[in-house]
């Protein structure tokens, strides 16, 4: 796409899921060739404007609910380093609530690569804030971000940073699941979590079932 139209990368995903969402069809055709009890996992890639100011993912998702009656959660995966920078964290956090708001599915939120830290001791952020790893998961009263008195930043840029913060706190809908790829009571834990999610743990949309 990207050489047959001379798009570059963000510009040549997008045209891409405008053409699946076009040609849901073919998708549609090829997802019934499976057995009845599939699971699937579809890996996006991780540009973010598909999924906080981009409408094809969302009109994917909801195709793949009403044609297909798919029970969908989404994963979205965060890197554990955005928790060295206060302002990147913060950066996420919206980030993330805008997608849970943008999809519009039971939406479970990763911190990836967990076992790069010590969960035991803390982080310096840019800041010096010291604020343990379970803050960060937690993702509750984001104002402890914004209390730095020695921050150089220009008034109006911490106003605007204290705002974003106030905003993910008073949705409360933000949290992180830390993960680990090589523990395996973690990955257990995620999985577990995740079919909680879709419903995946309560059975098959039977009857009496048709409500979760």
């Amino acid at each position: 796409v990207m050489m047959e139209h001379g798009l570059g990368p963000n510009g040549a995903l997008l045209y891409c899921m405008e053409a699946l969402e076009v040609n849901f069809d073919w998708l549609k055709t090829e997802l019934e060739s499976f057995d009845a009890d599939s699971f699937f996992v579809f890996d996006f890639p991780g540009q973010v404007e598909l999924f906080t100011n981009h409408q094809s993912v969302y009109n994917l998702l909801k195709l793949l609910e009403r044609e297909l009656n798919f029970r969908l959660v989404a994963v979205h995966l965060a890197d554990s380093s955005y928790c060295k920078e206060r302002s990147r964290f913060i950066s996420l956090a919206i980030l993330t609530l805008q997608s849970m708001m943008r999809l519009e599915c039971p939406q479970i939120n990763v911190m990836s690569k967990f076992d790069k830290f010590n969960s035991s001791i803390t982080i310096d952020d840019e800041d010096n804030n010291n604020l343990p790893l379970s803050f960060y998961a937690d993702c509750h009263d984001l104002s402890q971000l914004t209390n730095s008195s020695k921050s150089a930043k220009p008034e109006n840029l911490e106003s605007l940073t204290r705002a974003v913060a106030e905003l993910i706190d008073d949705f409360g809908l933000v949290s992180f699941i830390p993960l680990a790829v090589e523990d395996k009571e973690c990955m257990a834990f995620l999985m577990q979590e995740i079919e909680k999610a879709n419903g995946y743990v309560f059975g098959g949309l039977t009857t009496g079932n048709e409500s979760i």
